[in-house]
């Protein structure tokens, strides 16, 4: 009986992880440099969704561009990475027994 208990908690709490997953992989995230000039977009699965360039900067030289364009990215995956693990930590504080990591 508590052998089926605990394993039908477990494919629950499996069902609702991949659930967050699924609905983590379709947020958005956006990443900024040069104080707003770059700014990309991605999703939680870390695909590139938008990516803006203020005018001004066209005209520049292309290596800030380029400098620019990677901040903002590394920017943006940052954030994903940030989100991923206070999710999953908030998903593993309600577990009722303690994690091995």
């Amino acid at each position: 009986m508590m052998k089926n208990t605990m394993g039908n908690m477990l494919k629950q709490m499996q069902q609702q992880m991949q659930k967050q997953q699924e609905e983590f992989a379709r947020q958005e995230f956006n990443g900024q440099a040069g104080a707003g000039q770059v700014s990309i977009t991605i999703t939680g699965s870390y695909q590139t969704k938008r990516v803006k360039i203020a005018p001004e900067l066209l005209s520049e030289d292309h290596e800030i561009l380029e400098d620019l364009i990677g901040a903002a990215i590394n920017d943006a995956t940052h954030q994903v990475a940030q989100a991923q693990q206070q999710q999953m930590s908030q998903f593993t504080g309600n577990l009722p027994f303690k994690m091995p990591f």
